[in-house]
């Protein structure tokens, strides 16, 4: 657990482009007019947190993390587990430092690693990597990019049990710098955070072994959003709020608000506090991952869309947390978006996959 709490610390030292990150570039975002009229919010005009929403610069990409089975780590790579082992950048070199990151904690295939991961060009601006447990395919003409995940090729020794970790496939990135955070990320002075994103469930099987426990296995679809109290003194992100959309859960087609602090369920458990939405909050034209109380997957499935306004939100979750004795050096007025993920976590043993579009984040 000390491992992961160092290694979400130095997530957030990472979290460290320039300011000018927080807001549009000439590709995301079109000229508002008034000359710099992207330097500050407008009344009745919302501005883009996220660049590269078409991934043209591809990933860096991450280790695997803690291994599910410890005493078959040896098995998976000799990479560094958390640390960022290289980009994804399409067989091209003249492309700039990616923004967005891939996570694949505990997933035992590394993307990353050419011997096992196939990758194709599918057609002009389309690519495709895959291995056993992975697939990420992206559209960097229309921003449309596809997460697969296999857990069934993760848990080889049988289905989770309690205490183990668990398969993540995540796009995760910075949104703001430390030192001198964009204005556009500071919570106590907008109007507005709309969260949005369309997804379609492709595929699913569930390929549990013995009867599921809801307790212990899932799938899930999560949006992470990423509150976190810039101290005044260090200038520096020093504690954080996991705010998240639940975009899909196989165990329910009504997931209930939650709130709790992460611990206990996992050896890299983070001890932070989450603050989770329910699928009524998210989800303003319905669940259409499920039809007829069952779920709903294949090419003929519907795009889902989720969007919420976070803002109205974000108070209450703060003030659970400190009542939760967490957040308690922190303050509302310095609280600040500092990064986002979104992707799958598999505490089950099912197989999944997604295709996302219209990723956003926006504020006034």
């Amino acid at each position: 657990m000390k491992k992961f709490f160092a290694f979400l610390m130095s997530i957030c030292l990472l979290f460290a482009l320039c300011a000018c990150n927080g807001t549009p570039s000439s590709e995301d975002e079109p000229d508002k007019g008034g000359g710099s009229g992207t330097e500050t919010p407008v009344e009745d005009e919302s501005t883009s947190l996220l660049t590269d929403k078409k991934f043209k610069n591809g990933f860096k990409v991450r280790g695997l993390g803690e291994p599910i089975y410890p005493e078959h780590a040896d098995e998976e790579t000799t990479e560094d587990k958390f640390g960022t082992l290289g980009m994804l950048q399409y067989g091209q070199s003249d492309l700039e430092e990616p923004v967005w990151t891939i996570a694949q904690w505990s997933s035992r295939y590394s993307l990353h690693d050419p011997e096992i991961t196939d990758f194709e060009t599918i057609s002009e601006g389309v690519y495709r990597y895959e291995n056993r447990s992975k697939l990420l395919q992206v559209n960097t003409e229309t921003g449309e990019v596809t997460l697969g995940l296999k857990a069934s090729e993760c848990y080889v020794y049988g289905d989770r049990v309690a205490g183990q970790e668990w398969p993540h496939f995540l796009l995760e990135r910075d949104i703001t710098n430390q030192t001198s955070p964009s204005p556009f990320t500071k919570i106590s002075s907008l109007k507005k955070i709309n969260v949005s994103v369309d997804a379609r469930l492709d595929y699913y099987e569930d390929c549990m072994t013995t009867e599921a426990d809801d307790g212990l296995h899932a799938a899930q679809l999560m949006y992470y959003v990423f509150v976190s109290h810039r101290n005044p003194q260090t200038k520096s992100f020093d504690d954080m709020i996991w705010f998240g959309l639940p975009v899909f859960d196989n165990r329910t087609e009504n997931v209930e608000q939650a709130d709790f602090v992460d611990t206990g369920s996992k050896g890299s458990a983070t001890e932070k506090y989450i603050y989770n939405l329910g699928s009524s909050q998210i989800l303003p034209d319905g669940n259409g991952f499920y039809k007829d109380g069952e779920i709903y997957s294949g090419e003929d499935a519907p795009y889902v869309h989720v969007e919420v306004d976070i803002l109205p939100y974000i108070r209450t979750a703060f003030d659970a947390a400190q009542a939760a004795d967490c957040m308690l050096n922190s303050t509302y007025e310095n609280l600040y978006i500092n990064g986002m993920y979104i992707g799958f976590e598999l505490p089950g043993t099912y197989d999944i996959q997604m295709s996302l579009r219209n990723l956003d984040i926006r504020v006034v």
